[in-house]
C-alpha cells in the first residue's frame, strides 16, 4: 500500500533528500507520475557513494505520486538503514520521513522500492 504524504502546499515544489545512516552505498532512482501525465517519469537519480549531494526537486500537480528503487551494497549479511525525506520549504512534510532498512544478502546487496501518494 503506498504512503500518503501530507498534505503538501501546491504552490511549491516537491523536495526529496536520501541519506545512508550506515556504511553502504545506496543507489536510487526515482520517477513521478500525475493526473496530467499517466506515464512515469525518471526525475531524479544518484549514489550515495559520490561527493553529489543526493536531493531531488520537482513541481508539485495535485494528483501526483513518486515511485522510488534504491539498490544497496556493502558488506555481506549486514544491517542497513536509509533515510527518504520528502517535504517542502526545506521540512519535511506530514509522514515523509520514510526509513528503508533490511539486510544484505550472501553477495553484499539489497534491493528497495515502493511508491508515494500526496495529499
Amino acid at each position: 500500500m503506498p504512503r500518503v504524504i501530507g498534505p503538501v502546499d501546491s504552490a511549491a515544489p516537491i523536495e526529496i533528500h536520501i541519506s545512508g545512516m550506515t556504511p553502504h552505498v545506496f543507489a536510487y532512482k526515482l520517477w513521478w507520475r500525475d493526473t496530467v501525465h499517466a506515464e512515469w517519469t525518471a526525475i531524479g537519480e544518484g549514489s550515495t557513494g559520490d561527493q553529489t549531494p543526493d536531493f531531488c526537486q520537482h513541481a508539485f500537480v495535485n494528483g501526483g505520486q513518486i515511485f522510488y528503487w534504491i539498490g544497496v551494497a556493502g558488506k555481506a549479511n549486514s544491517q542497513y538503514d536509509a533515510l527518504i525525506a520528502v517535504g517542502q520549504h526545506g521540512g519535511v512534510a506530514p509522514n515523509g520521513s520514510i526509513h528503508a532498512s533490511g539486510s544484505t544478502n550472501a553477495q553484499g546487496v539489497d534491493v528497495q522500492q515502493d511508491w508515494m501518494n500526496f495529499v
